[in-house]
């Protein structure tokens, strides 16, 4: 079955990148099949390609201090439980990255030293780091350029719509903590 293409008219006229081919046929699926409410999935399509937007804008701000998101978390959660060490593990915990990931991050972060190896006093196999002087302002510095973009675009919303926008949005995690998506078995066959 061939997909009717159909174009998607931004909301308004503002900067805003066309839908990427991903989110049009998405759409044009859900234009075309029984069971699905296009309006519905236009909205957390748009959702989800400007969630991708703030994304993109948030690493290129860590970029710009050398960091990637996963090494970012890892200093971000070492900040907050300043001057507390913490494990490889316990890091790998706290930022939801798996510990190979967590444990690289270290060895590039040790590397500037953002950060600084000790063995545990109870278990001097467990090695635990804590944030060096350069690390709390590193992480500081790039926590506030995120902070700015993120402020920066919300500064558009008027105070009701923020309000709203964060109403939506646990709605949207709670819909998806239930699986709505996992049972098709309902939708009828292409």
């Amino acid at each position: 079955m061939a997909l009717r293409r159909t174009t998607v008219a931004a909301t308004s006229g503002t900067l805003r990148k066309p839908p990427s081919l991903v989110f049009q046929t998405l759409l044009t699926l859900a234009r075309q099949r029984d069971g699905l409410n296009a309006g519905r999935c236009q909205a957390v399509l748009e959702f989800l390609e400007t969630s991708g937007a703030l994304g993109a804008g948030i690493r290129r701000e860590l970029a710009a201090d050398g960091l990637s998101r996963v090494t970012f978390a890892v200093l971000l959660a070492l900040f907050a439980i300043d001057p507390v060490a913490a494990s490889p593990s316990d890091l790998a915990l706290h930022t939801g990255v798996g510990r190979p990931a967590v444990s690289s991050a270290l060895d590039g972060l040790c590397r500037r030293q953002l950060v600084v190896r000790g063995a545990g006093t109870a278990d001097r196999r467990v090695r635990y780091v804590t944030l060096t002087v350069a690390g709390r302002e590193a992480v500081d510095r790039a926590a506030m350029r995120c902070l700015h973009l993120l402020g920066q675009a919300a500064q558009l919303l008027p105070p009701a719509d923020l309000a709203n926008l964060r109403a939506t949005c646990a709605l949207l995690h709670e819909g998806t903590l239930r699986g709505h998506s996992a049972d098709t078995s309902s939708l009828p066959a292409p």
